[in-house]
């Protein structure tokens, strides 16, 4: 049974404010979730520089290391050198006493041999007896003396190095690199989070809003006849379709519109399940012609080492026969 047109015309009508009620709450939404997908992206953006900067610090405070190291084992080296300077000042020491006590030594054994040298005669006896000695230790102790000065220099060098305290140039690049890298990855996190702070402000006016839409929403549908599965803008669509187009004539009943839109969606879901076996039957297609492709060449191979064995069995027929035939005659 058709209805009466001044129904159809106020369903195409509500349909029609349905509709740009449906529009304007996924407008919102659509509003909603891409300001839910900046947020994400700044949260993400923030957790990059966080790490950087974490990194960064961590290298720095590596290379602080690395400067403490070097003092550390600049110090050890000093240590070193200060116990080489003693042991050759011992050793310089040692081997003066043992010539100035050997020239002694010496000098008063000779006197007490021969009583008549006279006392000019014992200095210069000394004398000659000390240069005697330090001739004959010269070499040890030059070596000695060697030792101690480059020591005693290197000493120096490494104390005046730890006073400074400073970096070697690679150590002074590196932490200039680290240091941009470092404020600059601060400055852009203090950008976002002032990004962040306006988004939310925006993202409570969109909820507010969204809020007031869905309330709208609500109360329109409570209004009208309009059950809630149909509540959808793709139905509503379909339905003004319907009417506007007279498609239907009546809203209830087996040739109405929501019968009409059963009809629709499950046409369009058997379109889909043929569109999914029409892709299954391509795949299986396709495969089987990889299968036949890959068979035949197969054979084909298999084909020419048949072939080749059964030329080879053929040359050696004619062989025996020839065999044969010359023990024959």
């Amino acid at each position: 049974m058709a209805e009466s047109k001044e129904r159809l015309d106020a369903m195409k009508n509500y349909c029609d404010r349905a509709i740009r009620l449906e529009r304007e709450v996924n407008f919102w939404n659509d509003l909603i979730n891409k300001a839910n997908q900046k947020m994400d992206e700044y949260k993400n953006e923030q957790m990059r520089l966080h790490r950087e900067m974490s990194e960064a610090q961590a290298q720095l405070a590596s290379l602080g290391l690395v400067s403490q190291q070097k003092v550390k084992q600049k110090s050890e080296e000093i240590q070193k050198h200060k116990k080489n300077c003693r042991v050759s000042a011992v050793v310089i020491f040692v081997l003066l006493l043992g010539v100035v006590l050997g020239t002694g030594f010496i000098t008063m054994n000779t006197i007490d041999s021969t009583q008549s040298i006279q006392s000019q005669q014992r200095i210069v006896l000394m004398i000659s007896m000390f240069f005697g000695m330090l001739t004959f230790l010269a070499p040890p102790l030059i070596i000695c003396i060697i030792v101690y000065g480059l020591n005693k220099a290197k000493q120096k060098n490494l104390v005046r190095e730890i006073s400074q305290n400073a970096l070697d140039n690679e150590g002074r690049r590196k932490k200039a690199i680290l240091q941009d890298r470092f404020e600059k990855a601060e400055e852009e996190s203090g950008q976002i989070g002032l990004c962040q702070q306006v988004l939310r402000q925006q993202q409570s006016e969109l909820s507010e809003i969204g809020k007031e839409v869905e309330q709208q929403r609500a109360r329109f549908y409570a209004q009208g006849e309009l059950p809630k599965v149909y509540q959808n803008l793709e139905a509503v669509i379909s339905f003004f379709y319907y009417l506007d187009n007279k498609i239907v004539n009546e809203i209830d009943g087996a040739d109405g519109m929501y019968n009409k839109y059963h009809l629709d969606c499950q046409h369009r879901e058997h379109m889909a399940e043929l569109r999914g076996i029409r892709h299954a039957i391509e795949e299986h297609e396709r495969h089987e012609q990889m299968r036949h492709q890959a068979l035949m060449g197969m054979l084909g191979f298999y084909g020419t080492v048949i072939s080749a064995q059964l030329g080879r069995i053929g040359s050696d027929v004619r062989e025996i026969r020839n065999i044969h035939r010359k023990i024959w005659d």
